[in-house]
């Protein structure tokens, strides 16, 4: 047996179906112009510079106005800070004047004369470099005792 009967019109072999293609269509308009294209692209890529130019330029500004007015209100507070330290010296130079005043000797001399004080007639010291300090029966520091004892000690040095 040949090949023949499976090539045959009458066979039962597959066959093969075409599928009915579109129509070509054409668009109006036409092909591009590719000096039209840089053209176009030129501007575009200027006006996108103007821009980038504009905005950068904006963003400098807003930050030296920043600055400036950062500037001027660190100084205005320089120059509060500046009063305030020049009333605080004249101030202190007046409390010296004042301290000066009540610190003087005739002055107090006089105001204790007024109130009715009077220098003693003998004037006595005690030396309490050895710091005797006593405490009482519950451990706490007592003035009095500490004054005795020092006392005692003086008179037994003097004798």
């Amino acid at each position: 047996m040949s090949a023949y009967p499976a090539y045959n019109y009458d066979s039962t072999a597959r066959k093969l179906n075409r599928i009915p293609e579109r129509p070509f269509e054409v668009v109006p308009g036409g092909r591009r112009n590719p000096e039209q294209d840089s053209a176009s692209s030129t501007v575009m890529l200027f006006a996108k510079v103007v821009i980038i130019c504009i905005v950068a330029f904006a963003i400098l500004g807003a930050v030296r106005i920043t600055l400036s007015s950062a500037t001027v209100a660190l100084s205005l507070e320089t120059k509060q800070l500046d009063s305030q330290i020049e009333d605080a010296r004249d101030f202190g130079g007046l409390l010296e004047v004042e301290q000066s005043k009540l610190s003087n000797p005739t002055r107090i001399k006089s105001e204790a004369d007024k109130i009715g004080m009077v220098t003693p007639a003998s004037t006595t010291f005690i030396d309490i470099s050895d710091d005797i300090v006593e405490t009482d029966q519950s451990g706490a520091l007592s003035l009095s005792a500490s004054v005795e004892a020092a006392s005692a000690q003086a008179t037994g040095q003097a004798q």
